[in-house]
This record gives structure tokens, sequence and C-alpha cells, in this order.
């Protein structure tokens, strides 16, 4: 089947990623072209010096360790409003949630928590959620298969590392105004970048603000059925919601630099989001009953905001040796209020919740590297990193005017602190051979009450690259791996939440203080060819081994259905990721083709967990099937670029436990762009996402004894568009 694929796959292109071009380099434009005028005269005569950036595949064919460098190019392209919207078009990223709708992060096919999102290599402060940052803020972002020992190794399926704009003092100023529709709802967003310099000074600001207005409308059915299979009794539920609300950031650095080359930068963040949410609720039941028709609204308002100080001092140490020391400061506070009334015929049945909760939560973090060479070509890093966090959680929760949570108390405080040190060396052996070699110690302490869990992890990690060939275009890659994934510390606090309708598929959920990671070994292997245009054909195999898998099991506890996180024994996962970007030229042999660029990507999944009956019994979320097609085509009479994507993830079903078994709703999204160019400063973006709107299903089904319980939902998605005016200074 592999060999199948194989042979069908189709290929694809990335652009360049072109910066500080000149607007009227020629085609024969090179890297480092001078070009004079020889003085006859007195005359002073002007030099022109250009240089270009290397770009992104060239940048990735270049590295040990195997990583994808996305440039400014390919986050820009088709005018994104999230992170997520532009990694769900690389290979084996997909995204959580609805189609069109963003989602957490997900690589290697795997459900949440198995990657690893970085906000400039740092871990992001509580609570902050990357998907709402712009992406017009961000310098590029690295995608990393198999953890380096400079990072963390939290990050079985991979890590992705957000670089924000923090060398703009480079850069010109700009300006970026854009208006969204989604579903009729308009969506503004503005960003600036500026920057100076005097004397060792230099510094830069950039921020942005956007409103988000969107709509839901779904349609879920809950059936109780006999051991016959027969229903007993249904419920349906038909829910229109709306979210509205403002997300703003500010991006400041300051950067000094001495005269003998040390330099220090200070940069802080700031993010802002404060929304609101409603949403109307009609549930009819069958067999009719007292309470035939209940009907539920639901609103809320939430507020966060976070601050993110990061200083950063790099300077020699000797003859060729490096030192960099760094310290940050973190701050995070997020409020929510909610109220939710039920009513039906019969008016015992009447509820009212009010839900309130605010989180606290502040931390520091520190590191240290120090890099020296030890030969030619070589070079060997050392290094250390601690982070300590405080966190405050405050809920209280009324459901008729009386807390059924009194027992437990309002607040729950977590102090989690975690110190690495690690050690790399990599080595060019010649021209053909590049090694790494690193190993990384992690410890994790989280203290709740008097609850302590402690856990600690040593990750080997060696990566090699060879390079075929005269012109070396053909790359062999193999690494070797440990990693694991660490609980999440909602999942170790005992304090339960509860669920407004409480089903085996709709339980309570509570934390579990005695869970411990998962731990994983790797091994990643790929092949890759890079093209005389800047095009790269790539095909990679990979395996996971996961011990003390966890899992959610839901149990019947005091009558009321009760999900806890708990561990498992084994689980296994393998998985092949294809990738191809080139240009039609390179296709077909043609110098003259149609200026046509291509990229395309195929990713096929499998796992397997012990302790769980087949046939579906596979890592939690983990789609089985992910591809992207996309196609990019250039003008040549008209200053214009025309390009689109579509990603298609299949259906799947999966065995969580037991008892409970689900199935996923295949994905289809469309997104389509046009560029148009004014002038080397100025262009005007119109962006399409979500052209199909296609509607979203799943299903829930828990067997039990004498509970069968089936849910399904039926959620609608829309079509977007936004129009974005950029400028340069």
């Amino acid at each position: 089947m592999i060999t199948r694929h194989l042979s069908c796959f189709v290929v694809a292109l990335s652009c360049s990623n072109l910066v500080h071009a000149a607007a009227d380099d020629g085609p024969g434009a090179k890297d480092s072209d001078v070009r004079s005028v020889p003085a006859t005269t007195d005359k002073l005569e002007k030099v022109q010096v250009i240089g270009t950036r290397r770009d992104d595949t060239a940048l990735r064919r270049e590295q040990t360790a195997a990583k994808t460098i996305l440039g400014p190019e390919e986050l820009q392209k088709y005018g994104d409003s999230t992170i997520a919207d532009v990694l769900k078009r690389q290979p084996g990223i997909t995204l959580g949630g609805n189609p069109g709708r963003g989602g957490d992060i997900r690589m290697r096919g795997l459900g949440s928590g198995y990657t690893q999102v970085l906000l400039n290599g740092e871990r992001p402060p509580a609570g902050f959620s990357l998907d709402t940052l712009s992406p017009s803020m961000i310098d590029r972002i690295e995608i990393m298969r198999g953890p380096v020992a400079e990072h963390s190794s939290n990050a079985i399926a991979g890590t992705i590392n957000i670089i924000l704009k923090v060398d703009s003092i480079k850069r010109p100023s700009e300006f970026k105004a854009s208006l969204g529709s989604d579903h009729g709802r308009l969506q503004p967003s503005l960003f600036a970048q500026t920057n100076g310099k005097s004397d060792a000074l230099a510094w830069s600001l950039s921020g942005f603000v956007s409103g988000y207005n969107q709509s839901n409308d779904t349609a879920d059915s809950l059936v109780w059925l006999d051991r016959g299979g027969q229903p007993l009794r249904t419920e349906n539920d038909t829910t229109s919601s709306s979210y509205s609300g403002v997300v703003a950031g500010l991006n400041p650095r300051l950067t000094w630099t001495w005269e003998n080359g040390d330099t220090l930068s200070i940069q802080p963040f700031f993010f802002h989001r404060d929304g609101s949410t409603s949403s109307n609720e009609i549930s009819n039941y069958a067999p009719v009953q007292a309470r035939d028709v209940v009907n539920t609204d639901f609103f809320a308002s939430s507020r966060n905001d976070s601050l993110r100080t990061l200083a950063n001092w790099k300077g020699s140490v000797g003859e060729g040796n490096r030192l960099e020391l760094k310290l940050g400061v973190n701050f995070n506070e997020s409020h929510s209020d909610s109220l939710t009334r039920r009513s039906a015929r019969d008016s015992a049945f009447d509820t009212v919740r009010k839900d309130t909760g605010n989180v606290r939560s502040t931390g520091f973090t520190s590191g240290g590297k120090f890099t020296y060479p030890l030969a030619d070509k070589q070079t060997l890093a050392t290094g250390f990193e601690s982070e300590l966090n405080w966190r405050r959680e405050t809920t209280h929760t009324l459901i008729n005017g009386v807390d059924p949570l009194a027992d437990f108390g309002p607040d729950s405080k977590v102090r989690t602190s975690r110190l690495a040190v690690y050690a790399q060396d990599e080595k060019d052996f010649g021209k053909s051979f590049s090694g790494y070699v690193g190993v990384r110690w992690e410890g994790i302490e989280t203290r709740s009450l008097a609850v302590v869990n402690r856990s600690s992890v040593l990750s080997p990690m060696l990566h090699g690259v060879w390079r075929l060939g005269d012109d070396r275009r053909d790359l062999i890659r193999a690494s070797i791996t440990r990693s694991y994934r660490a609980p999440a510390t909602s999942d170790l606090i005992a304090r339960p939440s509860l669920s407004n309708d409480n089903t085996p598929t709709s339980p309570d959920t509570t934390g579990n203080p005695q869970l411990k990671p998962e731990l994983s070994w790797g091994l990643d292997t790929a092949y890759e060819h890079y093209l005389e245009q800047g095009g790269v054909l790539s095909a990679s195999v990979f395996g996971r081994t996961i011990d003390h898998l966890m899992r959610r099991r839901t149990d019947y506890i005091d009558g009321r259905w009760v999900s806890r996180p708990v561990n498992l024994d084994h689980a296994t996962t393998f998985g092949v990721e294809l990738e191809a970007k080139l240009r039609l030229a390179d296709l077909l042999g043609k110098a003259d083709a149609a200026p046509l660029d291509i990229r395309a990507n195929l990713s096929r999944y499998w796992s397997h967990v012990s302790g769980i009956p087949g046939p579906d019994n596979r890592l939690n979320e983990q789609v089985r099937l992910t591809a992207n097609l996309g196609l990019d085509y250039r003008f040549s009479r008209l200053p214009l670029t025309v390009g689109g994507n579509m990603n298609w993830t299949p259906s799947y079903g999966l065995q969580s436990s037991e008892e409970q078994i689900r199935h996923m709703g295949g994905k289809r999204v469309l997104d389509l762009y046009g560029l148009w160019k004014f002038s080397p400063v100025t262009q005007v973006r119109i962006s399409a996402g979500n052209v199909l709107g296609a509607d979203y299903r799943t299903t829930n089904e828990y067997v039990s004894g004498a509970t069968h319980q089936v849910t399904q939902s039926l959620a609608s998605t829309y079509p977007s568009l936004t129009a974005s005016f950029e400028h340069k200074f």
C-alpha cells in the first residue's frame, strides 16, 4: 500500500522567501550582485549592493536535525488570521475542532498534548492561547519532528517554535489593515511595526488589534438504547451560539550592542483578550414527558491579560567561545463569569447556574548556554533551564443558590518547578556527513495542597544527515530520540468540574494527583531531494513506543458519571509522510513552462493501544490520513498572484476505552487567495477561507452493562472572506 501511495503521489512546490531584494532586480540577479560604473571622471559613482536572505528550503537543507522553516512569505500568503490556519497546510499537521474554526495544533496525527508549542523557544505562560496571536507579528515558525537538547523533550510528536519579529530592527516599517467577514459578521484587524536606532541602542515596536465575531449552529441527538439496541428515549438539541470580542498584542524590543559585539536585548510581550459568548439551546424529548421541551440560555464573559518579559545577553568569553544568559518574568490573569438558565414545563426542573472563575499565575524562567568550538566544524554546547510557576485558581459554582462543591473550597493552589540541564555536540565529518549527539535531563515537581507529584526524564538524542552526490542535493536523515509527555496541570488537580448534563458521554471531570508522564523512544528516517529551482521532494518514516500511556476513564461514582485520567500500559505508533514543493518547470523539465508553483503532502498513520480491544484501539484523536494540495500562479503581465490549498482529512473511528467508541467526521477545507502588488512596498490581498463550508459530524457511543448511549453532533461551518491592505515604509 505504501508503494502504491508513493507511485501515485502528486508533487508540489514552495515559493522562495526573498527578503530585502531590490524592486528592480532582473531575472539574472544573484545573491551578492555588485553593479558599478567605472569612474572616468572626478565624480563619485554609485555602487549598489543587492543581497537576499536564504529561502526557507535552503535553511532546511543545512540543518543536521530535521527542521522545516516557514518564513514571512508563507506566513502571509493566504492572509490567515490565526497561526493554526497557517500550520494546517504543512505535512502531518492537523487541527482539533470544527473546520475553518482553528483549534489546537497537532503533529503526526496525534491528539492534544503530544505536540510542544514554544514562543521564542520558551513555553507560553499559563492561560495564553497561541491561536489568538496574529501571524503578522511572527518572523518565522520552526517545525521540528524530533527533539533537540536545547529545547524541552516534552514533545513526543514534535515541536513547533514560533519566533516573534525579534530582528525587525533590520526590516522596514510596515502597516496592515484587514477586514474580514464570517457568516455575515465583520472582523476588522490592524497591524503596525516600526523601528529605529540611536548609537548603541536599536529598538522596534510591533502591535496588533483585531475584533472577532462568529456564530455557530449545531444539532445534537442523544439516544438511550436497551440491550437489544432499541431506543428507549431520545433527546434532540438545536443550539445557536455567537462569540465576539477584541484581541490585542504589543511586542516592543530594545537591543544594546557594545563595541566588542556583546548584546543585551529586552523584549516584553503584552497580550489582552476580552470576549463574550451567548447561546440558546432547545431540547425536545421523546417519549413526551412533563419536561418535553427544555430551553437553555447561556451567557458568559471572559478576560485574559498576559505579560511576558525576556532579557537576553549574548557575549564572547575567550577566543571563539560564546555565552548566552536569559531571564524571564511572566504574569497571566484570566477571569470568567457565566450564567445558565434552564426552564421546562415542569417547574421543578428549572435551574439557574452561576459560575465564576479567576486564574492568576506568576512565573520566572532563567537559562544559560555556553558554546565553544572543539575543532574545525565541531561545536559543543552546554546549558541549563529553570522555571518556577505559581498558579491560584478561585472558582464558585452555584446551582439554584447552592454550592455543590463547597466541601472542596473555592481555591486551588499549584506550584510547578522545572529544572533541565543539557549538552549537545554537532560536527561536520567532511562535506558528506554531519552528526549531532545530545542529552537532556529534566525534572518536574508539582505541588497541590498536600499532594506532591515528581518526575524526571533523561533524554539522549542522535541525529545524522548524509549528503549524497557531488552536488549534495540528495539527503538521508536518521534520528533516535527519547521524549516524554507530561500531565497537564489540570489533570493533576483533584477538584472536580461539574457537567450540566451528566451522562456517560458528557461526564463530570476531575484530576489524578498520581498521574505519571508518558515515556517514548522514537526513530525517524527521511529521504530528501532538492531541486535546482529551490524545490524539495521528501519521504519520511517514523515510529514511536509509548509507556505509561495517559487516557481518561469514565466511571459511575455516587450517582454521577465522572471522567478522570489514568495510566495504561503501552502503545505504539508509526507513519509515513510524503511532501513535495516544486515549480511546474521542474515537473515538466521545460524552462519556459507556466509560472505555476505546486505543493502537496500526504501522511498516513497507524497506532495500537494495548489493554483496549480493537479494531480501532488507536492513540486518542489520531487521524488515519491527512493530505494537502496547493497551487500558486504568478501572472507574467500583471502584478498578480493567485493560489489555493485543499486540506483533506477523512473520517475515522476510535475505540478510546473498553466502553467508549468515537467516530470523527471528515474535514474538507478549501482556501483561496489573490495578491495584487501595486509596488514593491504596497499590495492588496483578498482571501477566502473554508470555501466549501462543509458540515462536521461526530459520534460518541458508550456501552457498559445495561447502559447504552449514543450521542451524535452535526456542526455547521461557514466560508469567510478577508481583504487586507499592506504597506511598507
